[in-house]
């Protein structure tokens, strides 16, 4: 039923056994029920084109039983910013545990996270292989791969503390933040770390999990990593793939970095793009746990030497033992971990944690006191997500699923110059992204260079898909542009702050267009940069990933939102129509319906609440 899978160690009411779908993000070709929308986008084999395009739709995952007269109970305030201050709350809280440290960690912007960078991250000078010109982008990949293998370790960290201290709260590895069991990602240099909905005690848990991470990830492991060896033997690719070496053995440090098939992907990229292999990783690393809580050096690079003797040279590439290699066998065996929980569970005294619990509980027609009768989160989440489906079930009213526009009404605010506004909602936040650009071009009856888009400051994949992506739709050229030079700006309001450096300020200048991101924004700060930018541009695009914050942690739901502010009405109304019409600004009916209940419960801003 998820968009996001994950892989989950707990008894589970809905047990996820496609391990080719852990940790798939919902706009992957690979994510479960999707279908590509065909659109007049330019040709382009750039390596994940689809997702930065956002051309891969999701129908609402569960539909088709009958409306229920069950109404989401009417909300004095709105819960997408209670639930997001929840988490922002979380995340200063561990954050100020983690103070006194030289752990780099921040959740900057009101980021619902907090980004950890990772420690021992490979330098330029380990990408020796690469060409010069080559070498930076190969780092920021290496990085990335690098990032997803240490967070293997933190997640068997963190459960391992939790379980042992009779806290039935586990942590997974899931490509979103949305969820209501906390989560963990890469993100480039950095790990992100969702806090998801969880009690002040879990907040100790994940700032101690950290700094373990630290103390494990240190100098002693890097010398321990370039002075522990691999014989050949495991590793015939550094034979097939590196004929310049003569030694028969390399370091592990080395190995990772090495060219491991025909095209140049490393061994350390072809570990980690099997998300089981990581799970399984982690599963390792939590045995050896229980067995030592303070692992040796030699013990923490052992997990890393194992992971070698998984691979094989198939069709020109490292690729995985079939499963039914003993060693396969023993390392993919994915139990449950139930068996290592301390009992009895430990009970929760945390007022504001169980307020927020039941005022989520009641807003989706859920029972506060059977989903917390006991007060030590036994199955809590599990009946909270099975609570989301039934209400999400409840939304659906039609058997036929078919795509159209969200109906919408036009918005005007109240400022001495009044701008107007309506919004479309599309497959999801990438493909809103891409549709913000296209209303740039257009409003200018222009096409707009990626040069020309400023979003250093944006979600990072955005810069790349502002390159790659291009429709190839006509620009009507009834009213030509009178700007000869554009300049856009693409501002995420709560920046994930992966490099940990400061954000600077919006530059007060004029801009053609003003992309804003507010995925993470609650309402009041969407208000105050809107305040801030109106003076400066005509145009202000808002741009949201429905999936992450406006469904109360459910996750069930894909779809991006895309809200049109213009100074005129004629041209807002004019833009809507085109990008419904021309550019296929629509999406699933039951993705409609759903969102209508959420928004009914309080869950999804609406303009009167942003602008």
């Amino acid at each position: 039923m998820r968009l996001n899978h994950f892989r989950q160690r707990l008894k589970s009411a809905e047990p996820m056994k496609n391990d080719k779908k852990w940790g798939v993000y919902n706009r992957s070709t690979h994510a479960p029920i999707t279908e590509e929308i065909s659109l007049p986008l330019a040709k382009n084999t750039s390596y994940s084109f689809k997702a930065k395009a956002g051309i891969i739709a999701n129908p609402i995952q569960a539909f088709g039983s009958p409306p229920s007269s069950n109404k989401p109970k009417e909300q004095d305030q709105l819960l997408y910013d209670q639930y997001l201050i929840t988490r922002k709350r979380a995340c200063k809280r561990i954050l100020k545990l983690l103070k006194g440290t030289k752990i780099q960690a921040n959740a900057d912007n009101q980021y619902p996270c907090i980004l950890v960078k990772t420690p021992l991250l490979p330098k330029l000078e380990d990408m020796s292989r690469y060409a010069e010109g080559y070498k930076e982008n190969a780092l920021i990949s290496q990085q990335k791969c690098w990032s997803k293998l240490v967070a293997s370790y933190f997640i068997a960290i963190t459960n391992y503390l939790a379980f042992s201290q009779g806290i039935p709260v586990e942590i997974v590895a899931a490509s979103g933040f949305g969820s209501l069991l906390p989560s963990v990602a890469e993100c480039q240099q950095s790990i992100r770390i969702n806090p998801g909905l969880t009690p002040k005690i879990y907040h100790q848990i994940i700032a101690q999990s950290i700094k373990q991470l630290y103390q494990f990830f240190n100098q002693a492991m890097l010398n321990h990593l370039k002075t522990e060896k691999i014989h050949i033997q495991y590793l015939n690719t550094h034979k097939e793939y590196n004929t310049q070496e003569t030694t028969s053995f390399i370091n592990i440090w080395e190995w990772l970095w090495s060219k491991a098939d025909t095209g140049g992907k490393s061994v350390i990229y072809q570990i980690q793009r099997r998300n089981k292999v990581l799970e399984a990783l982690t599963d390792y690393i939590f045995r050896q746990l229980i067995k030592n809580t303070e692992l040796s050096v030699s013990e923490r690079v052992a997990a890393i030497y194992e992971l070698s003797k998984l691979f094989k040279i198939s069709n020109g590439q490292l690729a995985l033992l079939p499963n039914t290699h003993p060693h396969s066998k023993n390392w993919f065996r994915f139990p449950k971990h139930t068996h290592y929980l301390k009992k009895p569970y430990l009970k929760i005294s945390d007022k504001a944690f169980w307020e927020m619990v039941k005022q989520l509980a009641e807003s989706i027609n859920a029972s506060f006191s059977e989903i917390a009768h006991d007060k030590t989160l036994s199955n809590l989440y599990f009946k909270l997500d099975a609570a989301h489906q039934r209400f999400l079930k409840q939304a659906i009213t039609t058997k036929a699923v078919i795509r159209e526009p969200c109906s919408d009404s036009e918005y005007e605010t109240d400022d001495e110059q009044p701008w107007f506004g309506l919004k479309v909602i599309a497959a999801n936040g990438m493909r809103a992204i891409n549709l913000a650009r296209r209303t740039v071009e257009l409003f200018c009856n222009a096409k707009i260079s990626h040069k020309s888009i400023d979003s250093k400051f944006s979600y990072y994949e955005v810069p790349e898909a502002m390159k790659i992506v291009q429709y190839v739709t006509k620009i009507p050229s009834s009213r030509p542009s009178p700007i000869t030079e554009h300049k856009v700006l693409f501002y995420d309001i709560n920046y994930a702050n992966v490099s940990h450096t400061k954000k600077p300020p919006i530059i007060k200048q004029q801009y053609t267009a003003i992309i804003l991101d507010y995925t993470s924004a609650i309402s009041t700060r969407v208000k105050n940069y809107l305040n801030e930018v109106k003076p400066l541009t005509n145009l202000i695009l808002l741009v949201s990933s429905g999936t992450k914050n406006e469904q109360g942690g459910a996750d069930l739901n894909a779809y991006g939102t895309l809200r049109i502010m213009t100074t005129q009405a004629q041209e807002c109304k004019r833009l809507h129509n085109l990008l419904i019409k021309q550019e296929g600004a629509i999406h699933y009916n039951t993705s409609h319906q759903a969102r209508r209940r959420y928004k009914n419960a309080g869950f999804v801003p609406q303009f009167k609440d942003l602008a």
